[in-house]
């Protein structure tokens, strides 16, 4: 039987992986996310998407959370994981 026991650790290295994949993917399809934006300048139908993921403590984040620092296209975001109950 599996372990229900999953670390944010855990989380951050599989979530790190996904976005790393998405930006060597070459993603096809952005018809779905440029109809649901189509007012908004964010976002054209040909764009390619250029992602880079760091872990928090690869990137220098100063916290003691787990979580990602992800760049899309020079924008940065920060993503963090933490465990509710």
């Amino acid at each position: 039987m599996k372990s229900n026991n999953v670390t944010a650790s855990a989380i951050e290295q599989m979530l790190e992986s996904y976005f790393q994949n998405q930006a060597s993917a070459d993603i096809k399809d952005y018809d779905e996310c440029y109809e649901q934006n189509q007012d908004s300048d964010e976002i054209s139908k040909s764009e390619e998407w250029e992602i880079d993921t760091n872990s928090f403590h690869d990137a220098g984040v100063l916290t003691r959370d787990a979580g990602l620092v992800v760049k899309i296209n020079g924008q940065e975001f920060q993503i963090t994981i933490v465990k509710s109950k």
